[in-house]
């Protein structure tokens, strides 16, 4: 008998076993990220924040990777930029404005994965632990780099829905009356993946 004809008998449920999963089933991370824009500091600050994706494609293996790097370009002095759980966009500061995404850094994520999906799991209820987080001190052209998870927002319908996200840093530099303080804005773009 003709393989294909057998196969074709089948019915596409008992077909579809035998090849370990359906060939109609969605791909579940069809999807890559990318910087679409920074707005940096004020050239007076002398601190730039670079941004950059370095894994723009969501795979079942990881989420898209945004790392940032920070350089004091002026003297040694208190920057609000700080690091471990002060890092930028620590606890709520994580989420997109207006949801759809959240910035998770290395090493805090969440362990809950649901549907094998880069969205957190659990009840939807988030807390943050409330701590305060200091002005840290910068050496004259020291470089720090953060990295992150780019997930889902779980609290918003979709799953990296193709847009524009946007996050608003602000940052602090000094103290006294030479503290200044201005925002610096990452744009993401996601997209549907070719």
């Amino acid at each position: 008998m003709n393989r294909r004809r057998f196969l074709a008998a089948l019915p596409l449920g008992f077909a579809t076993g035998c090849l370990g999963a359906s060939p109609f089933a969605p791909n579940p991370h069809p999807k890559r990220v990318f910087v679409a824009q920074v707005d940096p500091l004020p050239e007076e600050f002398e601190f730039r924040i670079d941004a950059e994706v370095r894994t723009e494609t969501v795979t079942d293996d990881h989420p898209a990777t945004l790392v940032l790097t920070a350089t004091n370009g002026g003297d040694a002095r208190p920057v609000s930029v700080a690091t471990g759980k002060c890092s930028p966009f620590n606890r709520s500061r994580g989420r997109s404005d207006g949801g759809g995404l959240w910035l998770y850094r290395a090493g805090a994520e969440p362990g809950e994965r649901p549907r094998n999906r880069w969205t957190r799991g659990g009840d939807g209820v988030r807390t943050h632990p409330a701590y305060g987080c200091a002005m840290r001190e910068w050496a004259a052209g020291e470089t720090r780099t953060y990295e992150y998870g780019v997930w889902d927002d779980e609290r918003t319908d979709g799953y990296y829905e193709p847009g524009w996200y946007r996050w608003r840093l602000p940052v602090r530099v000094g103290t006294g009356e030479d503290e200044r303080e201005a925002a610096w804005f990452l744009k993401l773009r996601v997209v549907d993946a070719e």
